[in-house]
């Protein structure tokens, strides 16, 4: 099976990501979960907003001060 060329998603798409992991998040509370864990490391897509080594968006998804909370803000 080919695989595509990694890229940037499109600021358009990002509200449906969100939706996703809100989505997910909401069926494991629906099922019984205390919580959810999302994992932020190696370079799942959370980690590529959240470092700086990484993101190299010049939108406003680059802006750290939108993408991180608060607390993580330097």
């Amino acid at each position: 099976m080919p695989v595509s060329a990694p890229r940037p998603l499109r600021t358009d798409e990002m509200p449906a990501v969100v939706a996703s992991y809100r989505h997910a998040a909401r069926c494991a509370m629906d099922a019984g979960f205390d919580g959810v864990e999302v994992h932020g490391a190696n370079g799942y897509l959370i980690e590529q907003f959240l470092r700086d080594s990484i993101n190299d968006r010049s939108d406003a998804y680059g802006d750290r001060s939108r993408t991180a909370p608060a607390c993580w803000s330097r």
